[in-house]
C-alpha cells in the first residue's frame, strides 16, 4: 500500500486534533502509528478508515483520492476492515452471526453463503466451539478474535487495528497479537495503532510518529527504532521501553 496525506486537518469543535499534517508513505505492507496518548493516532486511523471526515486537506490510498463526503464513502468503507479496542460486537448476536450479518448486508451474500464463510473464519481463528455464544459469554481475547475475523471476512484490501489489545490482559494480548502477526505473514496490508512497541517493531516496515497534533517522524521501522530523528520520538521510546 501507499499513503499520502496533504495538509490533513481534523478538529472537534474548537479542539484541533490533527493540524495540517503532510506525509508520503512509500510502498509498505505494515504501518504502525505510534506516539503519546492524545497525539491524533486514532483520529488519523479513523480518517483512513472512512469513519471520520477531515475539515481540510486530502488523503490518497494506493494513489486514489479518498472521498471526503459521507455519501461517497460507503463503497470505500467496504474495502477496509477495521478492528477497535472495544470490540464493537453486536451483543444480541452470536459470534457466527456477528461475522455473517455484515457479509449479507454490506456484501450481498446469501444467508447460506455468509454463514459458511463465517464458520470457516471461526475455524481458521480457532473459535469453532464458540460459534453459537453471544459476546457476553466470551473472554476479552475471544471477543477480539471474533472482531478480527469479522474485519477479515470480506477479504478487504486493508486491515486497520485501533489499540486492539488495550482492554486485554497480558495472556490475551499475546494471543491477539499472534493472530495479527499471522495475518501480516499471509500478506495482508495492515495499519495499527498500538502501545505494544515491541510488537510494532517486529511487524511494521514503516512508522509514523504523531505528537502534539502533528507528524513528527515518518520513516522505516528500522530507522525509527534504532535512530529516531526527533527529541520527541527519542523521549517517547526511552519512556515506553524503560521497563
Amino acid at each position: 500500500m501507499t499513503l499520502e496525506f496533504n495538509r490533513l486537518t481534523k478538529r472537534f469543535g474548537e479542539h484541533v486534533v490533527l493540524d495540517a499534517i503532510s506525509a508520503q508513505i512509500p510502498s509498505c505492507s505494515a504501518l504502525a502509528l505510534l506516539g503519546p496518548s492524545g497525539g491524533g493516532k486514532s483520529t488519523l486511523l479513523r480518517i483512513i478508515a472512512g469513519l471520520l471526515i477531515s475539515e481540510k486537506g486530502s488523503l490518497c490510498l494506493n494513489g486514489i483520492l479518498v472521498p471526503n463526503r459521507e455519501g461517497e464513502l460507503l463503497h470505500y468503507r467496504r474495502a477496509i476492515g477495521t478492528v477497535f479496542q472495544a470490540f464493537n460486537l453486536f451483543p444480541h448476536l452470536t459470534a457466527l452471526e456477528n461475522i455473517a450479518l455484515p457479509l449479507r448486508l454490506a456484501h450481498g451474500m446469501s444467508k447460506v453463503e455468509a454463514q459458511a464463510a463465517a464458520f470457516a473464519l471461526l475455524e481458521r481463528f480457532r473459535l469453532t466451539e464458540h460459534a453459537h455464544k453471544k459476546p457476553g459469554a466470551l473472554s476479552g481475547g475471544q471477543k477480539q478474535r471474533v472482531a478480527i475475523a469479522r474485519a477479515a471476512s470480506a477479504k478487504p484490501k486493508l486491515l486497520l487495528f485501533d489499540e486492539p489489545t488495550s482492554a486485554l490482559d497480558p495472556e490475551m494480548t499475546a494471543e491477539v497479537l499472534d493472530l495479527i502477526g499471522e495475518l501480516r505473514a499471509e500478506g495482508r496490508d495492515i495499519i495499527i495503532v498500538t502501545h505494544e512497541v515491541g510488537f510494532a517493531r517486529s511487524v511494521a516496515d514503516r512508522v509514523i510518529f504523531l505528537a502534539d497534533r502533528k507528524i513528527m517522524e515518518s520513516s522505516t521501522a528500522e530507522r525509527f527504532f534504532s535512530a529516531p530523528q526527533t527529541a520527541e520520538a527519542a523521549a517517547f521510546l526511552e519512556r515506553i521501553l524503560k521497563y
